[in-house]
Parts: structure tokens; C-alpha cells; sequence
């Protein structure tokens, strides 16, 4: 994919200042974006159209940013609630695409509402860091990315080690990062361990919000998933 920073970022008006002042403005905007979906599911509606909270999503942004929300695709080799894609066009990237659940391809649910934050705050994140953005763009596009990806994945984002101590996990995280990335030249190794912290990053900032989105639905007494708590 060749990158588009123009198209992926928000321009330096907005991504500006400190991580931390960069995650706080994303969660401003999150809020924003809660606020006005609630309002799509008055009293005990529980679904809306899609292309309405599309609308009211793209309404939020301070810059106008290319942003659909797509029905969840088949996958039956892997399970998940949500995704965010990359779009592209003619191999250049074009924008970002939110899927989601639908009813029959065009309702959403509102025990969807803390996914489609979770996937919110990763554009966000995309938005007002371009290095996440970039050093992304460039992991993808290694030659042995399936390994290096599976390392992320199965090590440090979903990794079950039972019975084992913190200590433990950690020294087998170092020795089994090592080991796999040990042929590989300082640069490429910077890009992925760059890629792993940026990632990490960006899933607890997601996570938060989708406890945070959670917890307003719960107060509100709207339907959840008690796994979002």
C-alpha cells in the first residue's frame, strides 16, 4: 500500500502536543461521537441504521476524513466483534473502514456501541499519530510479516501463559522475541519492536474507551455485554 499522510492524518492543527494531550483530544472526541449515537437509540430502540450512525460519526471529526462502516465480513477461520481496515485505492491508501455486526447488513445494534468506539480510538489514534500510521505501513510490508505478526499476536497481545508469574511470562517473552528476531538487522528490528509498543499503546487506549463507552450504557440502563466491563 503506498501511504497517504495526508489522507490518513489529521493536519497539524489537531495532531499536535504530547502523547497524553493526543490521547485526551481523542477521547474528547469519542465522547462526542457516544453522545450523539445514544441519541439514535431513543428510549428502547435498540438497533439504528447504519448509514445514520455512519452520518453521525463523520459529524464529530474536526477534519473531514473518508470513514465507512461495513457489515462484518465472513471470516470462519478467526472470531471477532469488530475490525478496522485500512481502504485503499488503486494501492494507495484511501481512508479507514470500521466493521461491524449487522442486521441484515444494515442495522446496528447498540451492544455494538463499545466495538465501534474500540475501533474509533484506533483511527483516532492514526489520526493524530502519523508514526503509528507510517511505522504500520512499513511493518506490513515485510517480507516475513505473517512471522513477525504471529510473534504480536500470540506472544504479547493474546498470550496464555498459565501458571506462570509475571516474571516468568516476561523472561519467556524476551528469550522467545530474541530468538525470533535474532537474524534480523538493527533496523528492522527497531521497526518491529516499534510496531509492538505502538500497538500495545493503542490497544489499552481502545480498551479503556470501550470500558468507558461500557459504562455509560450501563448507567443510561441501555443493553451490553457484561464482557465489556
Amino acid at each position: 500500500m503506498i501511504p497517504n499522510i495526508k489522507a490518513a492524518k489529521f493536519t497539524s492543527s489537531y495532531a499536535k502536543g504530547s502523547l497524553s494531550e493526543r490521547i485526551k483530544y481523542a477521547n474528547t472526541i469519542n465522547t462526542k461521537i457516544l453522545k450523539n449515537a445514544i441519541k439514535l437509540f431513543p428510549l428502547k430502540r435498540i438497533h439504528c441504521n447504519a448509514v445514520a450512525m455512519e452520518n453521525c460519526y463523520k459529524s464529530c471529526l474536526p477534519e473531514k476524513k473518508n470513514i465507512i462502516i461495513y457489515p462484518l465480513k465472513n471470516n470462519k477461520k478467526e472470531k471477532y466483534d469488530g475490525k478496522l481496515n485500512f481502504i485503499t485505492e488503486n494501492n494507495e491508501f484511501a481512508g479507514y473502514e470500521i466493521e461491524l455486526p449487522m442486521k441484515n447488513n444494515e442495522k446496528i445494534n447498540i451492544i455494538n456501541m463499545p466495538t465501534l468506539i474500540h475501533e474509533s480510538t484506533h483511527i483516532l489514534d492514526y489520526l493524530l499519530n502519523p508514526k503509528y500510521f507510517i511505522n504500520d505501513n512499513k511493518f506490513n510490508k515485510l517480507e516475513e510479516f505473517d512471522k513477525f505478526n504471529s510473534l504480536y499476536e500470540n506472544l504479547f497481545y493474546k498470550s496464555v501463559q498459565v501458571g506462570k508469574t509475571p516474571e516468568e511470562i516476561l523472561k519467556n517473552i524476551e528469550e522467545v522475541t530474541k530468538n525470533t528476531l535474532r537474524e534480523e538487522n538493527s533496523k528492522t528490528k527497531i521497526l518491529i519492536y516499534n510496531y509492538i509498543r505502538y500497538s500495545l499503546e493503542m490497544e489499552q487506549h481502545a480498551y479503556a474507551q470501550d470500558e468507558y463507552c461500557t459504562r455509560k450504557l450501563k448507567k443510561l440502563g441501555k443493553p451490553l455485554k457484561k464482557s465489556d466491563l
